[in-house]
């Protein structure tokens, strides 16, 4: 089972797993979201909860440091062994406002770190591809819902994502094609390295020093979604947000974000993702397959209930 580094603060301490329900969304808020794909910004961390974490960011962004959940240079679940980033998912500010999405019984899967460094470029329209093997191509699903579930209407899992800088047009804010979350768009495979994704793994690996990763990206695909808005015929809202604020976004709504064109602006976020507990996981860890389709060792991985209890027994978690 992962352990946490013991030299941080523990979810409980700033935030509690069942906070009330002040920060709840209105019907109106509900409609929007469902009409629309996301919601937000919303304020979540003062300047004072920003200056007590960003220096664990930096230990993670700032170069070398291997993840000792899956044993490579990633930006991926590092809420497992830095337990004060969980502090922020179990806010009120944010877990209510998911409640009122999802329910009462919900988990993080998964978090992510996104470092957009001045003159990195931008990141193309996308969907998740959660069903149809995530960014290598591996076509390995990461979440399988119930067969009652229609996986591409149904709610079943949601994105908060926290900016920790200042989101601007000119540093690479993220994009949103509005309402496109109910139609899974065609995808083609192409190599890794060609793709929008392998661009973002060139610029976090070469700031690492990852060579032989890098060097791996040649042998590896991806899968390249086909979009244009324009033909589409649909609304896109570039997202500013103030350090400390969120949006909460279906994964299925096509985004992107914009190229960091600035000479000294770095846009930093995390995101978590939510699901609930009839949700299973990484299912293909129960026939022993424990590469997932993010090319990731999931051996170590386990998730976090927020709120509520799982009732199910499908998942392995952490507390």
């Amino acid at each position: 089972m992962t352990s946490f580094d013991t030299d941080t603060e523990s979810p409980s301490e700033g935030a509690t797993k069942n906070p009330g329900t002040g920060f709840r969304l209105s019907p109106e808020e509900i409609d929007r979201f469902h009409a629309e794909g996301y919601l937000g910004p919303f304020d979540l961390l003062d300047a004072e909860a920003l200056a007590a974490i960003r220096p664990t960011f930096q230990n993670i962004v700032g170069g070398g440091l291997t993840s000792p959940i899956y044993d490579r240079t990633t930006h991926r679940d590092w809420h497992l062994h830095y337990k004060n980033l969980l502090t922020m998912a179990y806010r009120p500010q944010l877990l209510n406002r998911v409640q009122s999405l999802l329910g009462e019984n919900l988990l993080v899967w998964r978090s992510s770190i996104f470092h957009k460094a001045p003159g990195d470029g931008a990141l193309a329209w996308h969907q998740s591809s959660l069903f149809a093997g995530e960014e290598y191509g591996i076509f390995r699903p990461a979440l399988a819902p119930p067969p009652e579930y229609e996986v591409y209407t149904d709610l079943f899992n949601l994105s908060a994502w926290i900016a920790l800088d200042d989101v601007t047009e000119a540093n690479g804010a993220m994009q949103i094609a509005v309402g496109t979350h109910n139609k899974q768009y065609p995808v083609r495979r192409v190599p890794l390295s060609d793709s929008i994704f392998g661009n973002v793994f060139k610029d976090n690996l070469g700031r690492a020093g990852d060579t032989q990763r890098l060097a791996e990206l040649d042998q590896r695909f991806a899968c390249v979604t086909i979009f244009d808005p324009e033909e589409e015929g649909v609304e896109v809202r570039t997202i500013e947000l103030k350090a400390g604020q969120f949006i909460i976004f279906t994964d299925r709504v096509m985004h992107s974000s914009l190229a960091n064109t600035t000479e000294g602006d770095r846009r930093l976020a995390i995101n978590f993702r939510i699901t609930v507990p009839q949700v299973e996981v990484y299912p293909h860890q129960a026939w022993g397959e424990m590469i997932d389709g993010n090319d990731h060792d999931i051996t170590k991985h386990a998730n976090v209930m927020l709120s509520g209890q799982d009732r199910y027994g499908k998942n392995k978690y952490l507390n």
